[in-house]
């Protein structure tokens, strides 16, 4: 687009002008979808900006809020930047010492809070954070806080007109989005308008996104692709239905009938899970039109012709059980998005089969969020696309063991991040000198030109044998078992590889009532049990290599979460907490 902003107060103003009446968000507040509209926005955003400035905000200052999504969180990043400042986003469910690093590092005046909690753990740290000069709680009421302390006091006193526009210049920062500190502190990626500006441009021409749009918010907006999923949303005048918990995301799919949903594999595993667990539970028959209709199905797609009898159960399921399965994600999906990590082709399968395309995208924050992508038309399963217009992908093949043609994926993108704040020599390690980005992620390029991700460099890990493991891929597999909710892989310098398998417990409760195993505190190493996922675990890693096969494994309870530290806000693995955790479980399985 020949008048596309190249910063984002810009784009949020042509934005509120154009589509001033329409729904910008619908929001769940108790069970009834209200709508806000861009309007609404507009005119939040001017008399939060003047209440910002009134607190001393000035262009080049930062101000972070921790908060889920909710409807007050774009109009701090509105007023933040109008002013010429910098947001700091953060999770609610990050640790208090992420928070106090992060609010110190950036420097940050202002801090959004969403909740009284929070408020007051925030407030406990100001002694550590001398640049911090106020914290405001979003939840908290003008009538019992009539201060600067509560969000609404601040729209309701401020007067708009006081504090004129500030349009930033492209390479201004626009927001330092901290690492989810899989392997350290979080470190802060500085995006500038100018590359978070490309990447709307450039994902709008991809998809073809408008008006008449509707997404459910499940990415954290305290997130890149959440962050950057929000602001094209807004420049298209689309709408996203806010749910006001994650378990109320099957409720809102069905209220708000999504024509886009945008997720990381995590939910659409469950929502699989679901589905397959639900077909299990089907009679007989239906099992068999089910799974021989997706059989006909991808051997269609693969041009091959299906047996009449699979045939025939196409022909129902596309009347009867594909619709069904469709209305409960609320039967008007066009497209599904899937990013931040590796999505199972098996997964991605079943949704396209079932008439929902899946589309897979990759990127980092440090790249802008998204930099290839499979699009309308551009679509190859099991792999994340092709780059985006403007991006160029490259294969270092000196980095790396592989010999299958993988290397480093190199990234040259106009949404490259300005560095790392404060850390000189982290950046050069990252941001080379020509402005491409290491990514740290192996890949490689098929014939078309589509990126396939073989791996991470810091996860991969050599046996003793001197055979390199890509763990990955293979916890992926485990995890499609339906008596596996999660897998830690393990085998440096040793043997062999051993996995830690976090079991489902209402799949294995339900299956020991149905084999006889009576439950007790140690039923999980019953010889009936252990049984039960040795099979599971010989299905799921047919395809593995000899050297990558699982020689060894212990079942736990325990989920890994973001509560117990083996999580990270964004849902991915900190695989040394989870070592740690489970270290004797795991040298017992080599003696």
């Amino acid at each position: 687009m020949s008048d596309a902003p190249r910063d984002l107060v810009t784009l949020v103003q042509r934005a509120t002008e154009r589509h001033a009446s329409r729904p910008m968000f619908a929001i769940d507040r108790d069970g009834e979808w209200v709508h806000v509209t861009f309007a609404d926005l507009a005119r939040q955003e001017v008399r939060l900006r003047a209440a910002l400035a009134r607190l001393g905000v000035r262009a080049g200052d930062r101000v972070a809020i921790i908060s889920k999504n909710r409807e007050e969180w774009p109009v701090v990043l509105a007023a933040t930047h109008a002013l010429g400042a910098a947001i700091v986003p953060m999770y609610e469910m990050q640790h208090e010492d992420d928070w106090r690093h992060i609010l110190r590092d950036a420097k940050a005046r202002v801090c959004f809070v969403s909740t009284e909690a929070i408020y007051g753990r925030v407030r406990a740290m100001l002694g550590d954070l001398p640049d911090l000069a106020h914290v405001v709680a979003l939840d908290r009421t003008a009538l019992a806080h009539a201060d600067d302390t509560s969000f609404r006091h601040l729209i309701d006193t401020a007067h708009a007109g006081e504090a004129p526009l500030v349009v930033p210049e492209p390479a201004d920062v626009a927001a330092f989005i901290y690492t989810s500190g899989t392997t350290g502190k979080p470190k802060g990626v500085k995006l500038s308008h100018r590359a978070l500006a490309f990447e709307m441009n450039a994902m709008g021409d991809e998809w073809d996104l408008g008006p008449g749009d509707r997404s459910v918010s499940i990415l954290p907006w305290a997130h890149v692709g959440g962050f950057c999923e929000l602001i094209l949303g807004i420049d298209r005048g689309a709408c996203a239905a806010v749910p006001s918990a994650f378990d109320k995301l099957a409720d809102a799919m069905r209220a708000t009938r999504p024509t886009i949903i945008v997720a990381v594999p995590r939910v659409w595993n469950a929502l699989y899970d679901a589905i397959q667990k639900g077909m299990a539970a089907r009679p007989p028959a239906l099992r068999w039109v089910w799974d021989a209709a997706i059989t006909a199905e991808k051997k269609r797609r693969a041009g091959v012709r299906p047996k009449k009898r699979e045939r025939a159960a196409r022909r129902i399921a596309h009347r009867v059980l594909f619709p069904a399965v469709r209305a409960k994600l609320g039967g008007e999906l066009r497209y599904a998005v899937s990013g931040a990590a590796a999505l199972s082709k098996e997964i991605a399968e079943m949704f396209e089969c079932i008439g929902i395309p899946m589309f897979e995208v990759y990127g980092q924050t440090e790249t802008g969020a998204v930099s290839t992508a499979n699009r309308p038309g551009q679509n190859k399963l099991g792999t994340v696309g092709r780059p985006l217009r403007g991006v160029r992908i490259e294969i270092d093949r000196s980095v790396g063991d592989a010999d299958d043609g993988s290397g480093e994926i190199v990234i040259h993108t106009p949404g490259a991040m300005l560095g790392y704040h404060g850390l000189a020599e982290e950046t050069a390690s990252v941001l080379r000198d020509d402005g491409a980005i290491r990514t740290g992620d192996l890949g490689k390029l098929d014939s078309d030109g589509y990126l396939l991700i073989t791996g991470r460099l810091r996860e991969v890990y050599k046996l003793e044998n001197g055979k390199f493991v890509t763990p990955v891929p293979i916890e992926e597999s485990l995890t499609l078992s339906p008596f596996i909710s999660q897998a830690l892989v393990w085998g440096w310098n040793k043997p062999h590889n051993v996995a830690l398998l976090v079991v489902d417990s209402a799949a294995v409760k339900k299956w020991c009532e149905a084999n006889g195993v009576r439950e007790t505190a140690e039923f999980l190493s019953d010889a009936r049990v252990r049984d039960l996922f040795a099979r599971e675990i010989e299905e799921r890693t047919r395809g593995s290599k000899g050297y990558e096969r699982i020689a060894a494994f212990a079942l736990v309870a325990e989920a890994f979460t973001t509560d117990n530290g083996m999580l990270t806000p964004t849902l991915k693995l900190k695989r040394s907490v989870v070592l740690a955790r489970h270290r004797a479980r795991i040298d017992a399985l080599y003696v």
